[in-house]
C-alpha cells in the first residue's frame, strides 16, 4: 500500500479522535464550568427536601371554657417522587397493599400533586398496625416516609355537627375564588359551619422543615426547622352541657314520638327536626342543633367515598342544617303576629270576644278550628291559651284590604317587623355566602292569584314559611319587649396565647314596635297556654307540661299543616315569665301536635338551664295529655 496513502488515512483518524475528544471536553467544560451551578442546584434539590409543618387549627371552646374541638396527632403516609420509574413503580404498589387502596388511586394523587420537591400526602391517620408494616417495610419502600399531622378532633362527636360545619381539602372550584386567595391546592379549609365562617383565624400558619434524604428518598437528617403557628380560637356562646343534654333527650323522646308508647298517636315520620335557645338579651345561642345529624370526624382525614356516598344519598338529608336552612310553615306559633297586628292597627281590643262553634263561614267557604266542638266565647286571651283558629280567622278578615284579593299587607309588615321571612344576619357566613334561608310570608312573596281566604289562612300561620332561627328572633322579642336581635355563637376570638383578640356585643336588628300594652296581653296568653289547667275550654294546650314547674314558662304549641303526611310539630316559648332569660324553640317534621312532640323537649331544656334536674337526664310527666294544637 502507498505510504502517503497510509499517512493520510492515519491523519483523518486522528483528526476524527481530536474532534471527538474535543467535543467531549466542551461539553464536559460546558456542563461542569458554564453550567455547573445549575445541575448542581438540580442535585442538591434532588437531595435536599421541604416538609411542610400542618399548623394546627385553633381550639374551640364553650362559654365556660370546656374544650369542644381541638387538634390531635395522627401518622399520615407520604411519598417524594423518585428519579427512577421503577422505584416509583414498586413504592405504589407495596403502598397500595398495605394501605388497602389502588394503585390508580395513589397515581392520581401524584397527578394531582402541585409542590415540586415536597412530599405527596397518600394516606392520613394511619392504625397503629399499618404504621408499623409500613416502617418493617421501610427497604422495600424507597421514597416513603411518615409524617405527625394535627387533625381536627370534635370531643363529642356528633353533638353540634352543623353547627361546627367540617373540614376538607380545598377544591379547584374554591381556589378559583377571591375569597380563598394565598391558599393553595391540598390546602385543608372548613367546608360548612363554623369552621368555614373562621377559617381565616382557626387555621394558624404552616411551617417548614429542610430535610436531607438519601438517594432512596428516607430521611437522614433535619437541616433547618421553621415551627407552625397554631390558629386562634373560638370561644362560642353554646353552653355545652344544656347542648348534649338537649340533643339526648330529643332523640329519645322522638323514639317515643315515633312509636307512640304511652302517647294516643304514633308519628312514624318524626326523625327530623331542629331546636334553637337563645338568651332574650344580648342574642347569644345557648344550644343549636339540627336532626339528623353527621359525625364531623369522618372529614377530619378523608372520608371514604362509600361513606359519603351514603351521606349524600340518605333521603333524610343529614347536611341539611335544618336550623338554619329549614323552611317550615309556623302554624299556630304565628298567631302573636296576628295578635300584635290587630291590638296596633286598631282592630281589635283586648275586651272582644266571639263565640267559636267550631266553623267559621266565610264567603261561600266554611274554615273550621282545629276542635270541632270549638271553643266558646273566647277572647284574645283565651284564644292563644287554646290556639283558637276561628278567633285569629275573625282577625284576619279584620286585617284583610278592601280589595280581598289584594295580599294582607299590614300582616307582611307585622311579620317582617319580628323577623320572620327575614336572614337574621347570624354568623356563620363568609361576605358573600349566605348560610340561612330567607323564609316566605304569604302574600309577600307569593301575591299573584291571592284570594280573600288566603288571608284568612295566613292568619293561623299557613302559607307562610319560616326558619327555626327566625322562630327564635321572635320569641326573643315578645321575651325582650319588642327587640329584635343578631343571633351571635362567637363569643370571643382568642390569639395563640390565649389574649382576648375580640369580645361580642350584642346586636339589635330594629324594634318592633310593640305598645307595653299589647305586649302583656299577648304574653298572658302565652303564659295561660302554659300553666292554666282549668277554664271553660279546659287546660291550654302545654298545661299538661307547665302547670306545677317550678319557673313560670310562657309558651305557644303548633301544629301545621304539611303535604303528603303528617303535621309539623312546633314549640314556641320563653322563660322565666316575670324576667325573662332565655327563648326556647323545637321544630319536629312530621311529629303532629306541638304540644306532645316539640313541648317536652322544652321542658327537658328548661329544666337544664335552670338547674333542676340534678344532673338527671329529665323524665317527662307520666300524665300525656289528649290532644291539641
Amino acid at each position: 500500500m502507498d505510504k502517503g496513502r497510509v499517512e493520510r488515512r492515519f491523519a483523518v483518524y486522528v483528526l476524527v479522535l481530536v474532534v471527538v475528544f474535543l467535543t467531549l471536553g466542551g461539553r464536559l467544560a460546558y456542563l461542569q464550568v458554564i453550567r455547573g451551578e445549575y445541575f448542581s442546584e438540580l442535585s442538591y434539590q434532588n437531595r435536599i427536601r421541604i416538609l411542610t409543618l400542618t399548623a394546627p387549627r385553633g381550639p374551640i371552646y364553650d362559654r365556660y371554657g370546656q374544650l369542644i374541638a381541638a387538634t390531635r396527632p395522627a401518622f399520615a403516609v407520604s411519598v417524594m417522587e423518585l428519579g427512577s420509574r421503577e422505584d416509583m413503580d414498586r413504592t405504589i404498589a407495596g403502598l397500595a397493599e398495605l394501605l388497602g387502596v389502588t394503585e390508580d388511586s395513589i397515581r392520581e394523587k401524584i397527578r394531582k400533586h402541585q409542590r415540586p420537591f415536597e412530599p405527596v400526602r397518600i394516606a392520613t391517620d394511619i392504625s397503629p398496625e399499618v404504621h408499623t408494616r409500613i416502617v418493617e417495610s421501610r427497604d422495600s419502600l424507597p421514597g416513603v416516609i411518615i409524617e405527625t399531622l394535627p387533625v381536627r378532633d370534635y370531643v363529642h362527636g356528633s353533638m353540634a355537627a352543623h353547627l361546627f360545619g367540617y373540614v376538607s381539602e380545598i377544591s379547584a372550584a374554591e381556589l378559583a375564588k377571591p375569597v380563598w386567595e394565598g391558599y393553595r391546592a391540598g390546602d385543608v379549609i372548613g367546608k360548612t359551619g363554623l369552621e368555614r365562617r373562621y377559617d381565616f383565624e382557626l387555621r394558624g400558619q404552616d411551617g417548614g422543615q429542610q430535610v436531607e434524604v438519601d438517594v432512596g428518598g428516607h430521611l437522614v437528617d433535619v437541616l433547618g426547622e421553621i415551627p407552625p403557628v397554631v390558629g386562634q380560637g373560638l370561644v362560642l356562646t353554646i353552653d355545652a352541657e344544656l347542648q348534649r343534654v338537649a340533643e339526648e333527650f330529643f332523640d329519645v323522646w322522638m323514639e317515643r314520638v315515633r312509636t307512640g308508647k304511652g302517647l294516643a298517636q304514633a308519628f312514624p315520620d318524626a326523625n327530623r327536626g331542629a331546636v334553637v335557645v337563645m338568651k332574650v338579651d344580648t342574642g347569644e345561642i345557648l344550644a343549636m342543633f339540627s336532626r339528623p345529624a353527621f359525625d364531623p370526624n369522618l372529614f377530619a382525614t378523608g372520608i371514604d367515598a362509600a361513606t359519603y356516598r351514603a351521606l349524600i344519598g340518605d333521603p333524610h338529608k343529614p347536611f341539611l342544617n335544618r336550623a338554619l336552612e329549614g323552611l317550615y310553615p309556623p302554624g299556630s306559633t304565628f298567631k302573636m303576629v296576628t295578635a300584635a297586628a290587630a291590638l296596633e292597627e286598631g282592630k281589635t281590643t283586648p275586651g272582644f270576644t266571639i263565640y267559636d262553634s267550631g266553623v267559621y263561614p266565610y264567603g261561600n267557604v266554611v274554615f273550621r278550628c282545629w276542635r270541632s266542638s270549638g271553643h266558646g266565647r273566647v277572647d284574645l286571651r283565651a284564644a292563644l291559651k287554646y290556639s283558637c283558629n276561628t278567633y285569629f280567622y275573625e282577625m284576619g278578615r279584620r286585617l284583610a284590604p278592601e280589595r280581598r284579593n289584594d295580599p294582607p299587607q299590614t300582616l307582611i309588615e307585622w311579620a317582617e317587623r319580628f323577623g320572620l321571612g327575614l336572614p337574621t344576619g347570624i354568623d356563620l357566613a363568609l361576605p358573600g355566602e349566605q348560610a340561612e334561608a330567607r323564609g316566605v310570608i304569604a302574600g309577600r312573596d307569593n301575591p299573584l292569584g291571592w284570594q280573600g281566604g288566603m288571608t284568612l289562612q295566613a292568619a293561623i300561620g299557613q302559607g307562610h314559611v319560616f326558619s327555626p332561627i327566625q322562630m327564635a328572633v321572635y320569641a326573643a322579642a315578645l321575651a325582650n319587649g319588642g327587640t329584635r336581635l343578631v343571633p351571635q355563637v362567637v363569643k370571643q376570638i382568642l390569639s395563640p396565647e390565649g389574649k382576648v383578640l375580640w369580645e361580642m356585643q350584642p346586636q339589635e336588628a330594629g324594634l318592633v314596635g310593640l305598645s307595653p300594652d299589647t305586649l302583656r296581653e299577648i304574653r298572658e296568653g302565652m303564659l295561660a297556654s302554659a300553666v292554666e289547667l282549668s277554664g271553660p275550654a279546659g287546660p291550654g294546650t302545654s298545661a299538661w307540661l307547665f302547670h306545677n314547674f317550678p319557673i313560670q314558662v310562657a309558651g305557644k304549641t303548633g301544629t301545621a299543616q304539611a303535604p303528603g303526611g303528617d303535621g309539623h310539630a312546633w314549640y314556641v316559648a320563653f322563660a322565666p315569665y316575670d324576667k325573662p332569660e332565655i327563648a326556647v324553640v323545637v321544630l319536629v317534621e312530621r311529629g303532629g301536635s306541638g304540644s306532645t312532640a316539640a313541648a317536652p323537649v322544652a321542658k327537658a331544656i328548661f329544666e337544664q338551664y335552670f338547674g333542676l334536674n340534678a344532673g338527671s337526664r329529665p323524665r317527662p310527666p307520666s300524665e300525656l295529655p289528649s290532644g291539641g294544637d
